[in-house]
This record gives structure tokens, sequence and C-alpha cells, in this order.
């Protein structure tokens, strides 16, 4: 069967998938996630699998490719790329790669904490326009005194497989975990040494708020003018998730009267954020270009966990990381598959 690969690979995982598949692999340009429409619509000619991270693969690409038999998102949700609906009517598999950056975002998420905690970016800058040098040696002792994580409370909406890896690093800090989360049975999170919380309970007592939650119609703008009202004055919002888990305006709003201590944010409603961006330039804000979720070692997690799917799908077997179950109920099933 032809594959066709238009993401950042392992080169050994691709140095094994050529000995088995028609592999054409197409890394997009630096600085992209995916192929030109007509480059990728040449690729897909003939293909039977198509492994992607950034391509829209949409009801249109899936009609006038009716030899594509699998997508594989590179994503934990592969909503993301794909329109799962149009490819489940089509009959067309589409599985995922859960868990690929889980350990990537949750370091991202308690760098943050600690770099808002001790205003590390502050020091640094302030070192590098040249303010330490013309003031007195002990000048940014004092002006960048921080406080520490230890026994500090830490609130995590979500409590997902990131939230459980944010949590697992936290408890080494001695940090005081609560979560908010009621999809999680309470015995999961207390195997990781939190607790779970009420969300206003979680606001009023946490020193930091982390965001790992979907932007659902339940999720989106849940940290608004109530939620940072309910917050302490000396907490931080930490957000490695989603932009739309927060209205953006009250947060600003909250920000500059000082409500609450800052923020530390990687992820934003509008990117890139546009240089005049309210945010830019308010001294509490500690602002990533939406970096928390790539490291080397995610490219790796995702190409072994498009290389199982693979397997599977060339013996004809479902494959372990399906998204879309329900396509195996279809009459249209692009791909035979031999039965469980």
């Amino acid at each position: 069967m032809k594959l066709v690969i238009t993401c950042r690979f392992d080169e050994s995982v691709l140095e094994r998938l050529r000995r088995d598949w028609d592999l054409t692999y197409l890394p997009p340009a630096p600085g992209t996630l995916g192929l030109p429409r007509s480059e990728l619509q040449s690729a897909l000619s003939g293909a039977d699998i198509l492994v992607a991270e950034g391509d829209p693969i949409t009801a249109d690409v899936l009609a006038t490719n009716p030899q594509l038999k699998a997508v594989i998102a590179t994503h934990g949700n592969p909503n993301i790329i794909v329109d799962v609906p149009a490819a489940t009517a089509a009959g067309v598999l589409v599985c995922h790669a859960p868990g690929r950056n889980d350990v990537t975002v949750a370091e991202v998420a308690v760098a943050l904490m600690v770099v808002v905690s001790r205003h590390l970016i502050q020091g640094h800058n302030a070192l590098m326009a040249g303010q330490w040098s013309r003031k007195p040696l002990t000048w940014a002792f004092f002006e960048f005194m921080g406080t520490e994580l230890e026994n500090r409370t830490a609130g995590l909406i979500g409590f997902g497989n990131i939230g459980r890896q944010v949590c697992k690093r936290l408890r080494a800090f001695d940090m005081n975990v609560i979560t908010y989360d009621p999809y999680v049975p309470d015995a999961v999170v207390e195997a990781v040494g939190a607790k779970k919380v009420p969300l206003d309970e979680l606001l009023r007592t946490s020193d930091y708020v982390s965001l790992h939650v979907h932007v659902t119609p339940e999720t989106k703008n849940m940290i608004g003018a109530r939620a940072f009202a309910l917050m302490k004055p000396t907490a931080y919002l930490i957000n490695t998730g989603r932009a739309g888990a927060v209205d953006e305006q009250a947060m600003i709003e909250a920000l500059r009267t000082k409500r609450i201590a800052g923020a530390a944010l990687d992820v934003h409603h509008h990117e890139p954020l546009p240089a005049d961006h309210p945010l830019i330039g308010l001294s509490n804000v500690i602002l990533f270009p939406h970096i928390a979720g790539t490291t080397v070692e995610m490219v790796r997690r995702h190409s072994a966990l498009a290389e199982a799917s693979l397997a599977a799908l060339r013996q004809g077997k479902v494959p372990p990381h399906l998204y879309n179950r329900d396509v195996l109920s279809t009459d249209k099933l692009r791909l035979k598959l031999k039965p469980a």
C-alpha cells in the first residue's frame, strides 16, 4: 500500500517503514505544519494512508481521494485537522496519537509556575537591557524577590493525561495539588496525590490556577470576571491548554487592575499575537508563542504511535489508536479488516 507522511517524523521509524511500504515522505517546510493544498492533493494521488499533523483533511479531500483508506493525525485530538464525521461517513479510518505531548506540555506548565513566581524573565530582560550594570550589586536581589513553590497550592482545571503529568511534577516540589474535573473518578485523582474540589473552592484557594481542558460549550470562557473575582490577589493564571477557556477581556482587566498577581500564557485568542495586543507590555504577564507542545521527544513519540497503527493496518487489523470506532460498523469501510 502507498503511504504518505506529511509531518515531522523520526528517521529511525521512517527507515523501518520504507521496508514494508511504498512510502512518500514530504516533511513540511520550516515554520509550517503541512503542505500547500495543491501539493497535498498531488501527494494523495493513489495514496492508501496519510499521516499528517497540519494538513486539513476535509470532506472535499476525502471525496476527491476515494482510494484513501485511513488518516493518522499525529495529535491527541484528530478533530484539529480531520473532519471526523465526514471520514466516518466515507468509511475512512481515523487514528490519533494519544499522549504524544503530555510530558512536553506538563514540563512547560510547571516551568511557567517557577518563572512567574521568581520573576526570572523580568530579571533576564533587566540584565540584557543593561539595568543591572547601572544599579548597585544588590539591586536585583531585592527587585526580583519571588516566592517558592513549596507548600503552595496548585489548582489544575482538567485532570486528563497532561493534568496528571503536571501533578506528578508538582508533588516533587512538595506542593498541594487540587483539581476540578467532574469526569475523572476520585480514585484516579487520589492515586497521584491530588484532591478533587469544586471549581469555586479551587479558584479561592489556589496560588496557581493551571488550565488543562479542551474548549467545549461547558469550558468556553469558564475563567471570566467571576472566576477572577474569586481568585487570590496573589494568585497566578497558567494556561498551556486552550485560550478559549478564558474570557480574554476579563483576563486583561484582572491583570491591569492587579486583581491577580499575574499570568503565564502559551496559548492566545489571536495567533500570532499582534504586536499591539493589550497583553504585550503588561509587567505581570509572561507570554510564549505557543511552544509548550513541541519537543524532539514529542516527534519521536507520535512517530512510534503512528507506527503501531500502521503495523496493524498493514495486517488488516483494527489499529490500537483508532479514534472513530463507529466507522467499523459502516458498510462503506474502505479498508477490509480482519474480525477482532
